[in-house]
C-alpha cells in the first residue's frame, strides 16, 4: 500500500486535530445549556407549592414559592393592593399552572381573588364574581378531567353558607348553596378527591352547642345530602395523615397558619394549615370563631 508523503501525512493529521477541535467547541456550549438550563415546573408536578400571607408595607399580602430538587425557590408576590389578603388556596394543573385564591378585605368588603402561574410568571389577580359580599376561605381541586373546583363560605344575610363554583374554561360558573340552609352558621370547607376520582368536601358546622364536621360527596351529577362527621371518620383520618407527613416550609413564612400547602397526590390537593387545630374532638366553641388572618 503506498504511504503518504511524510509532509502530506503532517499537514492531514493536523487538519484533522482541529475539525475534532471544532467540533468539540461547537457542541460543549449546547451540552452546558443543557445541564444549566431551569427546571421546568411541569417536569416536577408532585412537588410541594406553598402559598401565605404576610404583612407586607401597609397591608397583608399573598406569596407563592414552588419547591425544586434544591430547596424551595424564590419567594414571588401575588397581591400588592395594600389590603388584608389572606386564607390562601394553592393548586396545580397537570401542565404545570398554579391557580392561587385567597381572600381580600377593604372596608368590611370580604372578596375572593385568584391568580393563575405559569412559568413563574402571575397573571393579574381577578375576583370571582359571588353576589355575596362576606366571602371566606376558600378551597380548591382539580379532579381527573382537569376541572378547576372551589369552594368557600359566605354571609347570605342570615347565616355562613357552604357554597362551590366550577371553572368553565373562559369564567366561573354560577354560585350554589352546598349545605343545607338551616340557619346556623357552616364555614372553612375543605375540598378532597377519592381514589375513584369523586371530588368530596368537608367542613365545620354549628350544631347543639358545638362545631362538628359535615361531608358531602359529589355523585357525579350533584352533591349528595350532608351528614355529620365523627371524629375517627376515614376522611378526617386522611386529612390527619397529611398533617402528619409535611415537608419543610419556606423560611420566609412566619405563622404556619396563615400558608396552604399543596400536594398534587394527595387526597387534600391544597391544605390550609390552621385546620389542624380543629382536627381533635369537637368543643364547644363560640359560633363566632373566625379562621386566622
Amino acid at each position: 500500500m503506498k504511504r503518504l508523503p511524510f509532509d502530506l501525512h503532517i499537514q492531514w493529521t493536523i487538519g484533522l486535530l482541529f475539525a475534532l477541535f471544532w467540533l468539540v467547541s461547537a457542541l460543549l456550549p449546547a451540552a452546558v445549556a443543557v445541564a444549566t438550563e431551569p427546571e421546568s415546573a411541569a417536569a416536577h408536578p408532585n412537588l410541594p407549592i406553598a402559598a401565605w400571607s404576610q404583612i407586607h408595607e401597609t397591608g397583608r399580602e399573598i406569596f407563592f414559592s414552588r419547591y425544586q430538587s434544591s430547596g424551595w425557590g424564590q419567594a414571588l408576590q401575588l397581591s400588592d393592593n395594600g389590603k388584608r389578603n389572606f386564607l390562601p388556596a394553592v393548586i396545580s394543573e397537570n401542565d404545570g399552572t398554579v391557580w392561587v385564591f385567597w381572600t381580600s378585605e377593604a372596608n368590611n368588603q370580604f372578596t375572593l381573588q385568584y391568580v393563575r402561574i405559569r412559568d413563574e410568571v402571575s397573571f393579574a389577580p381577578e375576583t370571582i364574581p359571588t353576589q355575596l359580599e362576606q366571602n371566606m376561605a376558600p378551597s380548591a381541586l382539580v379532579d381527573r378531567d382537569g376541572t378547576v373546583w372551589l369552594a368557600w363560605s359566605s354571609f347570605d344575610g342570615t347565616d355562613d353558607d357552604i357554597f362551590y363554583s366550577v371553572w368553565e374554561g373562559s369564567r366561573w360558573s354560577h354560585p350554589l348553596r352546598l349545605n343545607t340552609d338551616d340557619y346556623t352558621p357552616d364555614m372553612q370547607p375543605l375540598l378532597g378527591m377519592d381514589a375513584d376520582g369523586s371530588p368530596w368536601i368537608l367542613w365545620r358546622g354549628f350544631d347543639d352547642g358545638r362545631y362538628r364536621f359535615y361531608f358531602s360527596r359529589w355523585n357525579g351529577a350533584d352533591w349528595d345530602p350532608e351528614e355529620a362527621l365523627e371524629t375517627d371518620s376515614s376522611y378526617l383520618e386522611q386529612v390527619r395523615q397529611q398533617f402528619a407527613s409535611l415537608p419543610d416550609l419556606p423560611e420566609e413564612i412566619a405563622d404556619k397558619k396563615k400558608c396552604a400547602l399543596h400536594m398534587a397526590e394527595a387526597p387534600v390537593q391544597s391544605l390550609p394549615l390552621f385546620m389542624e387545630d380543629f382536627l381533635s374532638e369537637p368543643s364547644s366553641e363560640s359560633p363566632n370563631k373566625a379562621s386566622p388572618q
